[in-house]
């Protein structure tokens, strides 16, 4: 199956230990995109991210605390926060990792990210960097990224914005359940499994699940 335009940089399953998110999982390549899978229809994505800034999508990252949440680095040194019980179409926050000068490749820089939807750099001159790993720290509040000349650099969230409620993880399935009803109309139309079974089938998972 041809998953993306390009080279896949990162494969990242769900971390959740519930049956309601072990199905899903992020791919990345450098086609730009991050791609959303559901492992149990495996045929073609559930949702597809852009590259806010149209660089190669250098890893990507499920936070282990929030659900929902999802962190991608990229080679014009950008990270960018995506929050699917927000929105499927945009990050909710970006942050551009720009070194004040070369003596940063030894160390480590710390920049935060607020997700609410801002646009940030970390220096105001500087040369860009590739962003090429990223992890996140098991709290669920600090991501540690490097680059492609050997520096760290990290970055604290907001508590906001690593904190899951009922609201979002209500929102989560409910767009989850919306884009693969979605993704089912188009493989019905190819012949594939009918609507109807698919909506009861999503349903008995996120019931049994609860």
């Amino acid at each position: 199956m041809d998953a993306h335009f390009g080279f896949i940089t990162a494969l990242e399953p769900h971390p959740s230990r519930s049956n309601k998110y072990k199905h899903l999982l992020l791919s990345s390549s450098l086609d730009w995109t991050v791609k959303l899978w559901d492992l149990r229809s495996f045929g073609q994505p559930i949702v597809e991210f852009f590259s806010p800034s149209y660089d190669y999508v250098c890893d990507v990252q499920w936070s282990p605390v929030h659900p929902a949440v999802f962190v991608t680095v990229t080679s014009g040194g950008r990270i960018a926060l995506w929050n699917l019980s927000r929105s499927t179409t945009e990050p909710a926050d970006t942050l551009s990792i720009i070194p004040e000068n070369d003596e940063l490749s030894a160390g480590v820089s710390a920049v935060a990210l607020s997700g609410r939807g801002e646009t940030t750099t970390s220096a105001v001159a500087g040369v860009k960097r590739a962003l090429t790993k990223v992890v996140w720290a098991r709290d669920g509040l600090t991501v540690i990224c490097g680059d492609s000349h050997g520096a760290l650099h990290m970055l604290r969230l907001h508590p906001a914005a690593a904190q899951a409620t009922a609201q979002d993880e209500s929102r989560l399935e409910m767009a989850i359940v919306s884009r693969t009803l979605d993704h089912n109309q188009t493989t019905t139309a190819a012949g594939g499994v009918s609507e109807d079974a698919y909506r009861q089938g999503i349903s008995g998972d996120i019931s049994g699940s609860m």
